[in-house]
């Protein structure tokens, strides 16, 4: 935002303006405050029931809005302010400024004196040049007729009570000065206390609605009867300054005072009956801030992902849509404890499918490791100096000013890492003594090929290694490892439910949908989900209008939405990041869409984009699709994208084998990408439709050898098909035709159609005939692979374990980044996050503190300046 917050004003009010007010002898109302200094109880109440929500932040964004010189850009990534000015604002017009009749409403508007709402723009907003750019300024000029102003080449008139909003969906715009100038920037962004209202106010809806109806109603009613009290106080003022000297005469001044007298007692009444309900519904459940609070956590933990990539911004919406899904699925029991407990259990697994559904593989170990670290800190186990040493290791420590190493075997960094360990964490208080004390155990750790799986030597006797402890220790000495570690933590905290490697489910995202809600389904290279939409169009017997955007594709998209909406059949717009400025049309146009054929569904496919509009984004349920990582996630996904009919292709042992055998080399040839140069000189993306076309390729072969009744199955050609055709068509480079003909040399062999044939060691070949069964083993499979499975040696799995740790980390940065600068604010309490003014004033003590004494920066200059 662009204004101090209310913490920063009402201090400047309590210790500057009163003290100085004091000291001139000038009475002053206590416990004086912005909010009560320009508002009254009537109108906040009449906030509250348009939807503001009541924490102080809140407040004083709706005083900078009413009371503000400046028209208002509100940066509302959440839409709470833009749904608060539209509930309170009556025959409100909205608009965005790319519409064709943007200029003649906001003529009509400035001419009769309508609100006007300007939505959807972007964080790059100009107003130079623009319908507003006079308006913006309030460039007003007072002639005969009234107030007008310049609208492009025209003088418009402009009713005194003309009002504009501004709402921006982004958190971090990049405004340019010129528009914090002109305008009033106001961050709309929710708090953690209005958001645990909302949730709050949401459970109870849910569970005593009853309860809810009653307290909204006496809200209303409290309402109502200060607005009354104070239209009476309004108008025995006018009469007190029209009455005659003898008070006592104006009969009607003392009717007006018995009212007002009445009507307060009423209020009163109400008062107290809405604050019996109140706590009442604050004590229905035990605890039931305990909901509210993980759904908060929840929520900007899922906000935090923004800082990844914009695809991942999310919605207030989208997690209230996720909380009653949870709340219907939650096992009920009469103990509102356990209820509760049920429910948070619900919501948490619930938000963590729905949000893992719709990222990149890359990006899911962040967003558990995140979310176990959110959840311990809210526990109150761990605080923020654990996640700061994860994130930052030894960095900021120089080799030659910490304590020095005892053995030449212990890398630098490492070191680094142990030595800010001990700084900063107690349980590693005795852990740079535990080294030099017993170097030869702590060498043995430290070189064991899983150091994880292995017992630490004594660091201290006051503590245990923990999970998170071993992710932290790892992280100092043995980066290579840190996934292995953060995957055992993760299960640790969250349990073996939330599972990172769940296969693409489309499903449930269609189940999550309304024809409101695009599906957007994020794509990459080598990946597609054009073909899982069909496919699941055409076994619901849905008709689908499929548009492959680019150039001149618009109107086609237009039409066939426009089809769509009507009549209920599904569109699917491909590759649509090739068509960013149709996007951002329309996300406008469907928002205003009065009825829309309930079984219609807009499907989106697009890569990444830092363009795509937020809009769509937020009102979207998301899909991603990217080769997994791990040959038994990708097993997994392989086997739950076949059906029963695959498998019974071919009535042969040798089709199953071979089916799970391709399936198998698919996955190899997808993870060794993972191990970067060392594992292909070149890179290629190899997708599912590779392994379609391979699949087709060994059931035409092993079905043309049943037709000829033949059993010796052809390994030369379909070695050539697969190896050289299918996966090797696009290699160019010697070394990895090399590799990928040594793969189907070792994969594709007679040996492998024999019972008992183990691929690698625990990678057996399952000849299965029931693809449930096939699934069920598949779980068995180890979840860690060992690099020799590629045919790579341990220092190419420390090399490509530690790029995919620095990779990580870096990712999680973004995410903490993301929170701290853009994301949640905090009235109290909190999520353990800093915001970005406590980081930075943290990271600038951490540096001063290793300053050497006597340092003198001008001195310092002084003198480089003079040695040149």
């Amino acid at each position: 935002g662009g204004q101090p917050g209310p913490a920063t004003i009402d201090k400047l009010i309590k210790f500057d303006t009163v003290v100085d007010l004091e000291a001139r002898d000038v009475s002053v109302t206590g416990n004086l405050a912005m909010v009560r200094m320009l508002s009254d109880d009537p109108e906040v109440g009449e906030w509250h029931l348009h939807g503001l929500p009541s924490d102080d932040v809140s407040r004083h964004n709706a005083l900078l809005v009413l009371r503000s010189v400046r028209w208002p850009l509100l940066l509302d990534p959440q839409g709470i302010g833009e749904g608060w000015i539209r509930r309170r604002e009556e025959g409100i017009k909205a608009m965005t400024m790319d519409e064709k009749k943007f200029e003649s409403v906001l003529e009509e508007c400035m001419r009769y004196g309508r609100p006007l709402l300007i939505e959807h723009t972007s964080g790059t907003l100009e107003v130079a040049g623009t319908p507003i750019e006079h308006v913006a300024d309030k460039k007003w000029r007072r002639t005969p007729k009234g107030l007008v102003v310049r609208v492009g080449e025209r003088e418009v008139p402009v009713d005194p009570k003309f009002k504009v909003y501004i709402c921006c969906q982004e958190g971090n715009a990049d405004l340019t000065p010129e528009i914090a100038t002109r305008l009033n920037v106001i961050n709309f962004g929710i708090t953690k206390q209005g958001l645990e209202e909302q949730l709050l106010h949401q459970v109870v809806k849910a569970e005593k609605p009853e309860l809810f109806t009653k307290w909204r109603k006496t809200q209303e009613e409290v309402n109502a009867g200060m607005q009354r009290v104070k239209a009476l106080e309004g108008e025995i003022l006018a009469r007190l300054s029209a009455t005659p000297a003898n008070l006592l005469e104006d009969s009607t001044l003392i009717e007006a005072l018995s009212n007002t007298k009445k009507t307060w007692r009423e209020v009163q009444d109400r008062l107290k009956v809405s604050h019996d309900v109140d706590a009442k519904l604050h004590s229905t459940f035990e605890d039931p801030q305990t909901v509210a609070e993980r759904g908060s956590l929840l929520f900007f933990v899922m906000s935090s992902l923004s800082g990844i990539s914009r695809m991942y911004h999310t919605s207030l919406s989208h997690l209230q849509r996720i909380f009653a899904l949870a709340i219907d699925k939650a096992p009920f029991d009469a103990v509102s404890s356990k209820r509760l407990a049920n429910i948070v259990d619900a919501f948490t697994l619930q938000a963590f499918q729905a949000t893992s559904r719709g990222l990149l593989e890359r990006h899911k170990p962040v967003f558990a490791l995140l979310l176990a670290v959110r959840i311990q800190q809210a526990q109150g186990v761990i605080s923020e100096e654990h996640l700061s040493c994860l994130l930052a290791g030894g960095g900021g420590l120089a080799i030659e000013t910490v304590r020095r190493k005892p053995y030449n075997w212990v890398p630098d960094g490492a070191w680094l890492g142990c030595v800010n360990l001990f700084l900063r964490l107690a349980m590693f208080k005795d852990l740079p003594d535990s080294i030099q004390r017993y170097g030869d155990q702590w060498r043995f750790w430290f070189e064991s090929e899983c150091p994880e799986e292995l017992t630490t030597p004594e660091i201290t006797t006051s503590s245990k290694m923990t999970p998170l402890g071993m992710v932290l220790l790892l992280r100092a000495m043995r980066p290579d490892r840190v996934m292995n570690a953060a995957r055992t933590y993760v299960h640790s905290v969250l349990g073996d439910r939330f599972d990172q490697t769940v296969p693409l489910n489309i499903e449930s995202a269609l189940a999550e949908s309304t024809e409101r809600t695009p599906l957007v389904c994020i794509i990459t290279p080598g990946s597609e989900l054009a073909d899982a939409v069909l496919g699941l169009a055409k076994r619901l017997k849905k008709e689908v209008l499929s548009v492959s955007m680019g150039e001149g594709q618009n109107i086609v998209a237009r039409k066939a939405i426009d089809t769509g909406i009507s009549i209920g059949n599904w569109v699917l717009l491909q590759n649509a990041h090739m068509s960013i400025p149709f996007l951002e049309t329309l996300q406008g146009s469907m928002a205003k869409l009065e009825t829309i054929e309930p079984l219609f569904r807009l499907w989106i496919t697009s890569h990444p984009h830092d363009e795509f509009p937020l809009g769509i984004l937020q009102m979207s349920v998301r899909v991603a699709n990217e080769a997994p990582r791990g040959i038994k996630a990708s097993l997994k996904r392989t086997y739950a994208s076949l059906t029963q009919d695959v498998v019974d292709a071919v009535g042969t042992p040798e089709w199953r084998m071979l089916l799970f055998v391709t399936s198998f080399l698919h996955a190899v040839l997808q993870e060794r990408r993972s191990f970067g140069a060392i594992g292909f000189a070149s890179r290629f993306d190899h997708g599912h439709t590779d392994l379609q076309a391979a699949l087709r390729v060994l059931q035409n072969v092993l079905q043309d050898n049943d037709t000829r009744k033949t059993k010796e199955v052809s390994w030369q050609p379909l070695r050539f098909l697969v190896g050289d055709i299918q996966y090797g068509g696009r290699v160019t480079d010697k070394w990895d035709k090399r590799i990928f003909q040594a793969y189907t040399d070792r994969f594709f062999t007679q040996a492998n159609t024999e019972p008992g044939t183990m691929l690698f060691k625990d990678y057996p070949v399952l000849a299965i005939s029931d693809i449930s069964a096939i699934r069920a083993e598949i779980e068995s499979l180890p979840d860690v692979d060992s690099p020799e499975l590629f045919g790579l040696s341990i220092q190419a799995e420390l090399v490509a374990g530690t790029a995919q740790t620095h990779a990580m980390l870096g990712m999680l940065g973004d995410a903490v980044a993301a929170v701290a600068e853009g994301g949640p604010r905090r009235t109290g309490g909190g999520l353990g996050y800093q915001t970005g003014y406590e980081g930075l004033s943290k990271m600038c003590a951490d540096l001063l503190e290793r300053l050497p004494l006597g340092f003198i920066a001008i001195d310092i200059k002084a003198a480089v300046a003079k040695d040149g």
